[in-house]
């Protein structure tokens, strides 16, 4: 599973999405940008920690993250099955 959180100009994260699958998780954030009319020309990603990847859409103050979950799609943690 894929959590998708926003970062604000503050540095303030907030989770916006998940998905079962990190395509669908860039799908939520082209959604996210449709909704609050950003034109977005382009997306670039890198992975800033551990199971999470920082994706940058060109805003100078704001970015998105997505961070890869232990979990499997019925919410259980898979390290303790």
């Amino acid at each position: 599973m894929f959590i998708v959180e926003f970062s604000n100009c503050f540095g303030d994260r907030r989770m916006i999405g998940s998905a079962a699958q990190r395509d669908e998780a860039f799908k939520i954030i082209s959604s996210f940008l449709n909704d609050h009319n950003y034109k977005c020309y382009y997306m670039r990603s890198w992975e800033s920690a551990k199971n999470e990847t920082c994706v940058d859409v060109g805003s100078h103050s704001e970015c998105f993250y997505i961070i890869e979950t232990d979990t499997n799609s019925e919410g259980k943690d898979n390290n303790n099955e």
